[in-house]
């Protein structure tokens, strides 16, 4: 009977059942045939199950004020906020509770916490963290690490900050930098690690750590001349640890091949890490695609080159550094590689395919690639004025991506650039790991469909290794 309510849903149960909690998502369960579709509301973070259905797995603590766990297909899962209601419904109610999510008629929806409320969950939160013996740092790992616990609690403290810091940027005289009206950070977990994310262009992972200093100059300066926007304040850098660049090139080193893992499979490489440790070493592995083998090899060559430069105190911020890194990373994929577009004799490129398989342009290059060469020293110039060298090295890679001055290969060369400019002053690499890839898509299509890059920056300063 539709409409017919329970306090707690398990794989016992049969039926089709809408499972509603604090925000405006609905998650209808068809338990018999184990199927999960994920109806978002307007202001909900997206995902990859998002309107279809998925094989569901495993489904834990789907009760009245818990926050349930979805495991589906590919490895992944998902913990959404606490429930606030399970009802059996009919399938013909299906279309209606997707639309009436997509519309914001969750009529649990609740009501936005004051300031005072919200302190006082958090100074509660560091309390319990101090007298556990946790760091942040600590908190984030075993978080990252599964720790439910842990978990709960992380994403508690990354959500209530944010929500500080959502009111801190209401009250500011910036109108750039004040959060709309639906913005709203939560915490949510993919694959091993639970992370914080906004639901609209402007606002950022919460990340761990103290909040940041107030950003550099204005929204319409940092698109003139970096060609992004970003909020400085919410992006924080205690993640990226400082030590001699001897002892951060000795980690890179010690890293590389999980450090080219992680690279080739965020383009899709289907290689192990066993298999690119062996290519890392000199040997030859059979039975790979050519096209993936050269994809392996170049990445491999190019991080060695980058160590290269950082130990013999050669890297720099610049044109030809960037060209040399890109040649390398780029040889087999790239026409033109090392050249900028517009400068070799290949026509187009530029275009980044999103998640939701459409397109958008980077820079048009101009006669020659001028425009791409004045944006290029724009960037640059800016970069030079900032004070920390790893808002620096952030402000790059978004700025270099969102350009795509190379024909492809463009975010591999970005970081590369980037990680050559942390580790030249002491600080770790940056390397995404391939857990976080849906995270780091997330991130990628904010970027090129707002030019926001605060997610985008936030998500790559708690990449780093260690």
């Amino acid at each position: 009977m539709p409409d017919e309510p329970t306090n707690l849903l398990t794989f016992d149960d049969e039926g089709l059942w809408a499972v509603r909690s604090k925000s405006a998502t609905v998650y209808v369960v068809d338990v018999g045939r184990r199927l999960l579709l994920r109806a978002p509301g307007p202001s909900s973070l997206p995902g990859e199950i998002d309107g279809a259905w998925v094989q569901l797995i495993s489904m834990e603590h789907v009760e009245i004020g818990q926050r349930p766990r979805w495991g589906f297909v590919g490895n992944n899962w998902w913990r959404a906020a606490a429930v606030l209601s399970i009802d059996r419904i009919a399938r013909e109610d299906v279309d209606r509770i997707v639309a009436g999510a997509a519309a914001g008629e969750n009529p649990t929806e609740p009501q936005p916490e004051s300031r005072e409320v919200l302190e006082a969950r958090r100074d509660g939160l560091l309390a319990w963290m101090q007298a556990e013996g946790l760091s942040r740092r600590q908190l984030a790992q075993l978080a990252e690490a599964g720790v439910e616990r842990s978990m709960l609690a992380h994403g508690e403290l990354m959500r209530t900050e944010g929500l500080l810091a959502d009111l801190d940027r209401a009250d500011t005289d910036d109108p750039a930098e004040r959060p709309t009206a639906s913005a709203r950070p939560r915490a949510w977990v993919s694959g091993a690690g639970l992370h914080a994310t906004w639901e609209t262009p402007g606002a950022t992972d919460a990340g761990v750590g103290e909040p940041a200093v107030a950003h550099s100059g204005s929204a319409t300066d940092q698109r003139e001349r970096c060609g992004i926007v970003w909020g400085e304040a919410q992006i924080n850098r205690d993640g990226i640890h400082s030590s001699s660049v001897e002892e951060v090139l000795t980690r890179f080193r010690a890293q590389l091949p999980e450090i080219v893992w992680n690279a080739a499979v965020l383009e899709g490489n289907t290689h192990t890490l066993s298999q690119v440790r062996t290519l890392a070493s000199g040997v030859t592995v059979g039975g790979m695609r050519v096209a993936e083998f050269r994809q392996i090899v170049a990445l491999i060559r190019a991080h060695e080159r980058l160590g290269e430069m950082v130990a013999a105190g050669t890297f720099r911020l610049e044109k030809a550094t960037s060209d040399e890194l890109h040649k390398i990373v780029g040889r087999y994929e790239a026409p033109d590689a090392g050249r900028f577009r517009g400068e070799g004799s290949a026509v187009g490129g530029g275009d980044v395919r999103l998640s939701d398989g459409s397109t958008v342009k980077g820079t048009p290059p101009g006669p020659g690639g001028a425009n791409l060469h004045e944006r290029f020293e724009d960037m640059l110039a800016y970069v030079g004025e900032l004070p920390d060298p790893r808002m620096q090295a952030l402000v790059y890679a978004a700025a270099a991506a969102r350009a795509q001055f190379y024909f492809d290969g463009n975010k591999r060369s970005a970081r590369l650039m980037a990680t050559g400019l942390l580790m030249s002053n002491g600080f770790d690499a940056v390397s995404v790991p391939a857990t976080r890839r849906l995270e780091f898509n997330h991130a990628l299509d904010t970027l090129f469909t707002t030019d926001d890059a605060t997610v985008l920056m936030s998500f790559l300063a708690s990449c780093t290794i260690d």
